[in-house]
């Protein structure tokens, strides 16, 4: 039963082709279900795209931040003087719009110095922070991407929840996948008879869906990740045929 095979991506022809032929190999030479290739060959598939997605630093760059012009620039407060920061960025873990400029209030720093003189007096002084000093201290308190490591993660879920596999790939405790990034299951059926009815000696059709809903999930990776996991997968089932699998389950 030839494979029947669908990506709503960038995957050649050739690619996808070659993917086919290597699970109906599978299946023509080892006289076994294909759905243990597919399940195979998926979890290559997931294993390649986790690896080459790139994983966004812990902190904002210093270049989103810079000193608010608009008045007020600064407040007085009880707690001390603050200063107007614009940040460009998300303000809290769980917003999932686009980033844009949010304003946050930077306490300012009061620096003392204290030099011996000449004649053994004391010189004792104080001054205001810099401004490249305010923006470093603004960048440590307000410029934490809570949920780094998110696009990498998010193809650990398939990983748990799809084959019951461990995922290494969860670095990140603060980030929680949920339906709201990825989705998908396996479907197992049987063709039915033209009766309606199910042979249960028929060949079982295994359908595995994978959707990565991560909206910026194309820029976390580089050009040509999917045609390259797509090219891995055909690989390892084929190395998996040569290497003499005859009997045993195809395993990942």
């Amino acid at each position: 039963m030839p494979a029947a095979i669908a990506f709503e991506c960038e995957v050649s022809q050739r690619g996808i082709a070659d993917f086919v032929k290597a699970l109906s190999r599978y299946q023509r030479e080892t006289q076994r279900d294909m759905r243990d290739a597919v399940r195979s060959a998926t979890i290559d598939l997931v294993k390649s795209l986790r690896k080459q997605t790139r994983q966004s630093k812990k902190l904002l760059p210093i270049s989103a931040f810079r000193l608010g012009q608009s008045d007020p620039q600064y407040l007085t407060t009880a707690k001390g003087l603050l200063r107007r920061v614009v940040v460009k960025g998300f303000p809290n873990p769980d917003r999932l719009a686009r980033q844009g400029d949010w304003i946050a209030w930077q306490p300012v720093k009061t620096i003392y110095k204290r030099r011996t003189l000449k004649n053994g007096g004391i010189a004792e002084s104080w001054k205001q922070q810099s401004d490249e000093q305010i923006l470093r201290d603004a960048r440590k308190n307000f410029g934490r991407i809570w949920n780094w490591g998110l696009a990498k993660q998010s193809w650990g879920w398939f990983m748990w929840r799809l084959f019951n596999l461990s995922d290494k790939g969860f670095t990140n405790p603060r980030v929680n996948i949920t339906h709201k990034h990825v989705g998908g299951g396996i479907k197992e059926t049987r063709e039915p008879l033209p009766d309606g009815t199910i042979d249960l000696s028929a060949p079982i059709r295994c359908e595995i869906t994978l959707i990565n809903r991560i909206r910026y999930m194309r820029r976390a990776l580089p050009p040509g990740a999917i045609e390259i996991a797509v090219q891995k997968a055909t690989n390892s089932i084929n190395h998996k045929i040569d290497g003499g699998l005859k009997s045993r389950r195809f395993d990942s």
